[in-house]
């Protein structure tokens, strides 16, 4: 059983320490990543969690996005909740297929944009890291022109 120990994060900080970490993939298909999360926005979570769920999330935009894309880190925080996003303007997906992403009977992993392989189980551990922390999944897509997912931290 994974322990849940939060702690105040700094959400820029992690952030580009994540980005940091898909660096490589990212110049390999010369990809965009711009990180609009405001400076010194705070959250209480567990720190190795947010690391997942965001290296998971941005993990799938590098897979799911074409060479020359761009990819957007952002966050907002309201008097209840932090809501943190990964937009990315990659291939997209049927709404059919987007709305079982987080669905744990299956494996809805695909081919990534250069042939990236997956296990498809990403998503459902963001959604039980998320879920642990009081917070909600959400994602749009339109085939063709990109998806946008984020996910909030109560």
């Amino acid at each position: 059983m994974i322990r849940h120990e939060p702690k105040t994060v700094d959400l820029k900080l992690l952030s580009e320490d994540v980005r940091r970490f898909g660096n490589e993939m990212a110049d390999a298909k010369n990809l965009q990543i711009t990180n609009l999360i405001p400076t010194g926005l705070k959250v209480n979570a567990d720190l190795e969690m947010l690391k997942t769920i965001l290296r998971n999330l941005l993990g799938n935009a590098i897979k799911f996005t074409n060479t020359g894309g761009k990819i957007i880190l952002s966050a907002q925080a309201t008097s209840h909740e932090t809501i943190i996003c990964v937009e990315y303007n990659g291939i997209g997906m049927q709404k059919d297929f987007a709305n079982t992403l987080f669905d744990s009977n299956g494996n809805r992993s695909g081919l990534g944009t250069s042939g990236e392989e997956g296990t498809g189980l990403g998503l459902v551990i963001c959604k039980e890291f998320v879920e642990m922390h009081g917070g909600k999944n959400m994602g749009e897509s339109t085939p063709d022109a990109g998806s946008k997912f984020c996910f909030s931290i109560s």
